[in-house]
């Protein structure tokens, strides 16, 4: 695999089960289509939609204080932006992992929605487009992308530049 991810942490997200609540709750599973999410497409006038949480950056447990700070700042910015959100929960099947608290938010482009889970500090989003099938999104090659563009717009490639830090002090620029 060309991901830096760890291979037993891709393999959990696409075993996750991604809760929607709404009217009509449902679960998106990566890779299966989904009629539900179909129907809600359909009636926010959307053709596609990203599943996000704010939670636990690049998979690092945080103190639940951390964490409830970073998704305040996650509905905060869904809203200056008016996107018509849901609220989710990621959970693995095992319960091995705490269930993260999400949001399936519609309209949202696949760049944009990249963009949006790197500002968050997360290795990865669900994706789903006009197909109704939520398609796993690695981040490591994005973050890399935006650590190497934001080094260069700071004057040079630091060596040392991780993506996580360049996306740290960078993340008010990186979501349109």
């Amino acid at each position: 695999s060309d991901s830096s991810i760890n291979p037993e942490t891709v393999q959990a997200y696409l075993e996750t089960e991604y809760f929607v609540r709404g009217e009509h709750d449902f679960v998106l599973r990566v890779g299966q289509f989904n009629k539900s999410l179909q129907s809600e497409h359909r009636c926010r006038g959307s053709d596609c939609s990203a599943f996000i949480t704010a939670y636990n950056p690049y998979s690092d447990v945080v103190v639940e204080a951390d964490n409830a700070k970073r998704n305040k700042t996650l509905i905060d910015e869904l809203k200056r932006r008016s996107l018509a959100f849901a609220d989710g929960m990621g959970k693995h099947p095992s319960n091995q992992w705490p269930g993260e608290p999400s949001y399936l938010v519609f309209g949202l482009s696949l760049e944009a929605s990249k963009t949006l889970g790197a500002r968050f500090e997360q290795n990865a989003i669900l994706w789903c487009g006009a197909d109704c099938i939520p398609q796993l999104i690695l981040l490591d090659e994005h973050l890399g992308l935006v650590c190497l563009l934001n080094c260069k717009r700071l004057g040079g490639v630091d060596p040392n530049c991780r993506p996580r830090h360049i996306v740290n002090a960078a993340k008010e620029e990186l979501f349109m």
